[in-house]
C-alpha cells in the first residue's frame, strides 16, 4: 500500500510543476501574441451557431461541400511557432 500513495505523491508534484510551467508559459507576452496568431481562443467556440441544430449543420455546404480547401492550405495556422516557444519553455533555452 506504501507504493501506491507514493506513485500518487510523485505523479500529483508532477501534475503540481507541470501546472506552474503552463501557468508561466501562457503569461508571456511572446506566448499571447503566438496563441492569438494560431487562433487559439477560437478552439473554445461552439461549431454550432446560437439556435443552430446539428442537421442545419450538416445541410451548409459551406461547412463540407464548398470549404475552401485550398484557402485553408495556405493561409498558416502559427502552430510551428507555438510549438517552439513551447519547447524552449520546457527544456528552458528561452
Amino acid at each position: 500500500m506504501d507504493a501506491v500513495w507514493e506513485a500518487a505523491r510523485a505523479n500529483m508534484e508532477l501534475y503540481l510543476s507541470l501546472r506552474e510551467k503552463a501557468r508561466a508559459f501562457r503569461a508571456g507576452p511572446e506566448v499571447q501574441e503566438a496563441l492569438q496568431a494560431a487562433r487559439v481562443p477560437e478552439l473554445a467556440l461552439p461549431t454550432l451557431g446560437e439556435g443552430e441544430t446539428y442537421n442545419e449543420l450538416l445541410q451548409d455546404r459551406g461547412a463540407f461541400e464548398d470549404f475552401d480547401i485550398d484557402r485553408a492550405r495556405t493561409q498558416g495556422y502559427g502552430f510551428a511557432r507555438l510549438q517552439r516557444l513551447a519547447i524552449e519553455h520546457l527544456l528552458g533555452t528561452r
